[in-house]
């Protein structure tokens, strides 16, 4: 008979960071035979390198499950500052024998796996894995709040520490990630051992996980001062932005300023250009989840570009509409869930501008003279 230590299987939590694609962190399974000095971790990733981005943003990403020395895998993580958690599974020595069978054989698949980050990604893969093995089904007890909502309230929860990657998912998460979706699918890395310890086998009194959470390791302290933190989220980004065109656009009309009005248009241009083909290219293009359909590409799209590009004469029009289009927008803000304040400041900014072309008459730059002429 198996003695129940000849296996350990365990859950192991990384702490989140900055970067959009582990803004809610990551999981992995760690499996143990001290018998056989065996110590591994079971990981499901996808590549993050140009390749891998190029084909995310495409909806073509795949990913797979990947086995590392536990050592190796604590060091990388150690090097990166981000903490560790061990939480100890409840699991018998045949379901911890027919799991590390089952982790092997994912191996053997390699990148199988279409990657979809709301669907089919590190958490969603390690709870199929070690629920492949249970003899029933799993009854959840206590469900958190942000588990119980739309995927957009579980991104949400998560990056409150990290504004700039709710920035980036509000800007191409559209209304399907509205959605309430399966419940097990958006439990995340850091919501998952917290449902599972409470969480029980159906017609039994097991609980999956036991004991007390284990630091493997430490996450990094970040000392940050506040003030700084606020002046440099997307909001005092914006804000700050805003304020600064606000001065720019009254010394243009009453001061006769030239020069950074110019620069200004210049550089509002060229980003409203590249978030424009960004947002067409992943509604019309991509695949990828939540991306069907986008509220800023209201705003952010190459119409008026195009417009403009063939018919210069059209450009009172063409601002008229594009203001038009952020005050729509700016209305909507309230009462559209991916629609929010910064992206609100940044339309702002930029609907000043445009409609700066029109307050007697509508004017091009002669880049010559660097004075107004009109059209």
């Amino acid at each position: 008979m198996m003695r129940n230590d000849y296996i350990t299987a365990s859950l192991l939590v990384v702490s989140p960071s900055a970067e959009p694609y582990s803004l809610f962190g990551h999981c992995a399974l760690r499996l143990q035979c001290p018998d056989h000095n065996m110590d591994y971790c079971f990981t499901f990733e996808t590549p993050t390198d140009a390749k891998g981005l190029y084909s995310f943003f495409r909806g073509h990403a795949k990913g797979g499950f990947a086995a590392a020395p536990t050592t190796a895998y604590l060091d990388y993580y150690r090097q990166a500052g981000r903490g560790v958690e061990q939480h100890l599974l409840n699991l018998t020595p045949k379901e911890k024998l027919m799991l590390w069978q089952q982790a092997d054989k994912e191996i053997v698949k390699g990148d199988s796996y279409r990657y979809n980050y709301l669907h089919a990604q590190c958490a969603s893969m390690v709870i199929d894995l070690i629920t492949s093995v249970l003899p029933a089904p799993i009854r959840y007890n206590q469900i958190p709040t942000q588990v119980d909502g739309s995927f957009r309230d579980q991104m949400l929860t998560e990056s409150v520490p990290y504004p700039w990657s709710r920035f980036f998912w509000q800007t191409i998460m559209g209304p399907a990630g509205d959605e309430l979706g399966p419940f097990e699918h958006k439990l995340t890395p850091r919501t998952l051992p917290e449902v599972w310890r409470q969480a029980n086998l159906v017609d039994t009194d097991r609980h999956l996980i036991s004991g007390n959470a284990e630091t493997l390791t430490a996450t990094a302290s970040r000392h940050s001062s506040t003030i700084w933190a606020r002046l440099l989220s997307p909001t005092g980004v914006f804000t700050m932005l805003l304020i600064l065109v606000v001065v720019i656009t009254i010394g243009q009309w009453y001061w006769g300023w030239r020069v950074l009005p110019i620069l200004t248009d210049s550089l509002l241009l060229v980003v409203y250009t590249l978030l424009a083909l960004a947002l067409t290219a992943l509604v019309l293009l991509s695949d990828l989840e939540a991306t069907q359909w986008n509220w800023y590409l209201l705003v952010f799209n190459p119409l008026p570009l195009l417009l403009w590009a063939f018919r210069r004469k059209w450009l009172p029009t063409i601002c008229a509409a594009l203001v038009v289009a952020i005050l729509i927008l700016l209305v909507l803000t309230p009462f559209v869930a991916q629609l929010d304040l910064p992206h609100a400041l940044f339309m702002a900014t930029l609907g000043i501008r445009a409609a700066s072309l029109n307050r007697r008459k509508i004017f091009t730059w002669n880049l010559k003279t660097l004075k107004p002429q009109t059209i």
